[in-house]
């Protein structure tokens, strides 16, 4: 048996434990936004360190900056001097459920689905964390690279961890990060994210006269700010809905994708489109 034999070995036979974590995780309902409890965030918080030092981490540390809930901290040393160093980051909060009413079953007590568990959070951070974890336990604790993991309770709505890691660059140094907040494209499908289209946050003023008048009496007759910007963001699309601003470049997608079947939002099964999350 190769080592690549063996370490699918030591994984198929670390699963039962792994998806029995992911339930005990996903039971925590660990929404860190204004007006939910924070005991349960720190709960997860304090599930997440057993486990990580159950899977031989010695170095794992709390770190606390305000009004954020605790970030987890912990490092795993480099086998060799000048081995390279990886950053595995998650979070382990997760979104309000919204209406339970909507829900197939209780957003926070795990429920097997086909192929997968069904829970808040599931999907988007946790059970991307017991990834973490599973590696640690697949290599007793000794991956053949060092590692420095990141866990945030405080990532769905933000904190002051948005701003903190250029303050304390010595603490966050590596050679590659792994952010897992991803899903697979498919169930049995390793998919590996290198990029995303990301976003942008602009404020936009219009003025269209000195000061104010009143609709009543002046509109129509006097040129409208709403109406400007509205037709000015009309034109970033054309009628096909492509992007139309000169300059941007375009490419054709050469790598995999969903089929039409599964982009359908009956077959989407992953992400906050929806009331429930999946992990398949």
């Amino acid at each position: 048996m190769d080592r690549g034999d063996d370490l699918s070995a030591r994984v198929d036979a670390l699963m039962g434990g792994l998806v029995a974590d992911l339930e005990r995780l996903t039971a925590i309902p660990s929404v860190a936004f204004p007006g939910f409890p924070p005991e349960p965030v720190r709960e997860a918080h304090d599930l997440l360190v057993d486990l990580l030092r159950g899977a031989g981490v010695e170095q794992v540390e709390r770190l606390d900056l305000p009004d954020t809930a605790p970030v987890v901290v912990a490092e795993v040393p480099p086998p060799a001097p000048g081995a390279p160093i990886v950053l595995l980051h998650g979070h382990y909060d997760v979104q309000p459920p919204g209406d339970e009413a909507l829900w197939l079953s209780p957003p926070f007590e795990p429920t097997p689905v086909e192929g997968g568990l069904r829970a808040r959070g599931i999907a988007d951070d946790k059970a991307n964390i017991i990834v973490h974890l599973g590696v640690l336990r697949a290599f007793e604790g000794r991956p053949p690279v060092g590692l420095k993991i990141v866990l945030e309770g405080q990532e769905e709505y933000g904190s002051a961890f948005d701003d903190h890691p250029p303050t304390d660059p010595d603490r966050f140094a590596c050679d590659a990060v792994v952010i897992a907040d991803m899903g697979n494209l498919r169930p049995g499908s390793p998919t590996l994210t290198t990029g995303l289209r990301g976003a942008a946050e602009v404020f936009v003023e219009v003025r269209t006269l000195a000061e104010p008048r009143h609709s009543g009496e002046f509109g129509g007759a006097a040129p409208d700010a709403l109406l400007a910007l509205l037709k000015a963001l009309a034109t970033l699309h054309d009628v096909h809905g492509d992007v139309a601003v000169e300059g941007l470049r375009r490419e054709d997608w050469t790598g995999t994708t969903y089929t039409e079947e599964e982009s359908s939002a009956g077959s989407w099964r992953w992400g906050r489109c929806g009331h429930e999350d999946v992990r398949t």
